[in-house]
């Protein structure tokens, strides 16, 4: 017989790809997010509009864009687990 994955729920079919935002995985998927977000909109977006990259933007930049990701994983985790549980 085959054994059975225990981190699929029910309303997952056996051929279902398993859940990215499970466990930690929220995680490295809002960090993924802030960085593109960092490096778009605060490195490349000002470069080319000619604006001037300080210290001061960038950690700024930095901050916003972790808690942006952080947001983003947590929202896409609650999002995915209401999916999948109902």
């Amino acid at each position: 017989m085959m054994k059975e994955n225990s981190t699929r729920t029910e309303a997952q079919g056996p051929g279902s790809k398993p859940n990215p935002f499970e466990g930690r995985g929220w995680i490295a998927q809002g960090i993924g997010f802030a960085i593109i977000l960092f490096v778009l909109m605060f490195l490349i977006y000002p470069w080319i509009s000619g604006d001037e990259i300080t210290l001061k933007s960038t950690l700024v930049g930095m901050l916003s864009s972790l808690v942006g990701g952080l947001a983003y994983g947590s929202i896409m985790k609650w999002l995915y687990k209401k999916k999948f549980v109902k």
